[in-house]
């Protein structure tokens, strides 16, 4: 334990204050006669101590705060979780300066065109397959559409609905 006066609390001795009820009993036995003198010392020098009524008082008043021992033990879990926030913030600012290679789609243009009239198929639906995945699209008034894909296909199978 340890008695703090009010103004000079820390923040995080905040949380570990012993109520004003709990407090009075706590010092009781540093009441004894014997013990007097050299335990309410060790305490807090400043502490002008006359009777245990005017030490409930003081207590009642939050003037001076009695604290639990744990306001000053460390917390492994406390530190463990920090590293591993500061690690993962390093983290996000390296990738953040240097983004790895992300892989990207190239646009490619299609047109699409009769093949006995050679006139461009405008507002038709298409369904292109690449790798014989689908993909559906729609051509515009020219016969252009416009597929994403990683890489060129060697072939590509195009079918117009209906």
């Amino acid at each position: 334990m340890k008695l703090i006066c009010q103004t000079r609390l820390m923040p995080w001795e905040r949380n570990f204050v012993y109520s004003p009820e709990q407090a009075p009993n706590l010092m009781q036995p540093y009441f004894r006669p014997v013990s007097r003198s050299s335990e309410l010392k060790h305490l807090h020098r400043s502490l002008p101590l006359g009777s245990e009524f005017k030490v409930s008082n003081t207590f009642r008043r939050r003037d001076w705060l009695l604290i639990r021992d744990e306001a000053y033990c460390f917390d492994w879990k406390t530190f463990d979780k920090g590293y591993e926030e500061q690690t993962f913030a390093r983290t996000i600012a390296k990738l953040t300066a240097e983004p790895p290679l992300q892989p990207t789609k190239k646009p490619f243009e299609f047109r699409v065109i009769d093949s006995e009239t050679t006139e461009p198929m405008s507002r038709r639906k298409c369904n292109f397959y690449p790798d014989d995945t689908l993909i559906e699209r729609k051509t515009d008034n020219d016969g252009l559409t416009y597929l994403s894909l990683h890489a060129a296909p060697d072939e590509m199978c195009v079918r117009l609905p209906g």
